[in-house]
């Protein structure tokens, strides 16, 4: 479930397109930064392993390439509404 190089330098080498031109086609085409994408994404996948999964927190940023448990934490309770613990608890009953 590793989430491979995500960084937008990469993504911009891999499709042979500068950056300049990459952020604002991604941008007027879906109403999103790359980046928001990307965290989006990352957030989805991270909702699958929490139910799915007994995996803790750490392992489960560590997973989908956040750098700390910590941030992980705050995406996902802006992105989500709740932190991780509370939607695994949730999901649970």
């Amino acid at each position: 479930m590793y989430v491979p190089n995500t960084r937008i330098g990469a993504i911009s080498l891999n499709l042979y397109t500068p950056l300049k031109h990459l952020n604002p086609a991604f941008k007027s085409q879906y109403d999103l930064t790359i980046n928001q994408y990307i965290r989006r994404r990352k957030i989805l996948i991270s909702k699958n392993l929490l139910i799915g999964t007994q995996l803790t927190l750490q392992d489960i940023a560590n997973l989908v390439g956040f750098n700390s448990q910590s941030y992980f934490v705050s995406t996902f309770k802006k992105l989500v509404g709740q932190t991780p613990s509370e939607y695994r608890n949730n999901f649970k009953k």
